[in-house]
C-alpha cells in the first residue's frame, strides 16, 4: 500500500497539533501553501479559519480533512487523525460538498463561505428589504433590523441566533430575517441561484458584513446580489465527529 500524504498549510494557527497527531502515523506530512498542493495529496487537514479560507478556494485540493474545526462544518477531534488517515487511504469516507457565495454590493467583489448580513448602521431604526430569488419564484418584503443569507455551514451561525433554521449540507441557501418588525414572518429556503437583497428605506445607512467582517455601507435603492459559482468539498468520517456550532 502506498505511503499517504497529508497536506498541511503552512499558516495554519494549528499547525503543530496536526504535525504531532500526522507523526504517529506511517503518513508523508507535506507543509506548504494552498497554491503549492498538488492533487495527489490524500487530503488537506485544516483546523484554523483562515488556512481554510485558502485552501477551500484551490480548485486542484479535492478533499479538505476539518480537523477541530468550529464554522458549522463537521470535523473529527485532532486525536482521531491516525485513524481519520487509515480511512481515507482505504477509501472508507464520504463527502460533503459545501457552496461558496459570489456576493457583489457597491461595485465590490468578493466571496463568502458562511453568509452576508445587511444590519441597519442606526441605534434604535429599523430597514425595509425586499428579497429576490428569481429560481424559486420568490418575492417578498419586509421590516426588520436586517437579513441575513447564509450556507448551510453559515445556518449554524449568525442565522440560527437570529432564529432560522440549522441547515444539513447540500440542502439550499438560507434567507433569515434579524429582528423583525411583524410577529408573522418567513424564513426562507432557496436554490443556489442568484439571490438580490435590496434596502427601500432611504432612513438608516446599512451595513453589509461578509463572514463577519464589515465590507460596504448602503443606502435605500442599493442592493446586495449573491451567486453560487464555485463549491468546495470536505471528508466526512463517522468517527467520534465534532459538532460545530458556527
Amino acid at each position: 500500500m502506498n505511503t499517504p500524504q497529508i497536506g498541511l498549510v503552512r499558516s495554519d494557527t494549528e499547525i503543530a497539533k496536526i504535525k504531532s497527531a500526522v507523526s504517529k502515523t506511517n503518513a508523508d506530512l507535506i507543509i506548504g501553501e494552498p497554491s503549492e498542493f498538488s492533487a495527489d495529496i490524500d487530503c488537506l487537514a485544516v483546523s484554523g479559519e483562515e488556512a481554510f479560507r485558502s485552501a477551500a478556494t484551490q480548485e486542484q485540493i479535492s478533499s479538505i480533512l476539518p480537523v477541530d474545526f468550529q464554522r458549522g462544518i463537521a470535523s473529527i477531534p485532532v486525536e482521531q487523525l491516525p485513524t481519520a488517515i487509515q480511512r481515507i487511504k482505504k477509501g472508507d469516507y464520504s463527502t460533503h460538498n459545501h457552496p461558496i457565495l459570489s456576493i457583489t454590493v457597491d461595485h465590490i467583489e468578493t466571496i463568502a463561505f458562511w453568509d452576508v448580513g445587511l444590519i441597519t448602521n442606526a441605534p434604535a431604526r429599523i430597514s425595509e428589504y425586499v428579497i429576490e430569488s428569481p429560481a424559486d419564484d420568490l418575492s417578498t418584503r419586509f421590516r426588520a433590523d436586517g437579513v441575513v443569507v447564509s450556507t448551510p455551514a453559515g445556518s449554524h451561525g449568525y442565522s440560527a441566533a437570529a432564529g432560522g433554521s440549522r441547515m444539513a449540507p447540500e440542502t439550499g441557501i438560507a434567507i433569515t430575517p434579524i429582528a423583525p418588525f411583524t410577529i408573522n414572518i418567513d424564513h426562507w429556503v432557496v436554490s443556489p441561484q442568484k439571490v438580490t437583497v435590496t434596502v427601500c428605506r432611504d432612513e438608516a445607512p446599512v451595513a453589509v458584513e461578509v463572514d463577519g467582517q464589515e465590507q460596504a455601507v448602503i443606502t435605500g435603492g442599493q442592493s446586495v446580489q449573491s451567486v453560487v459559482e464555485h463549491t468546495f468539498q470536505t471528508i466526512k468520517l463517522d468517527i467520534s465527529e465534532t459538532p460545530s456550532k458556527g
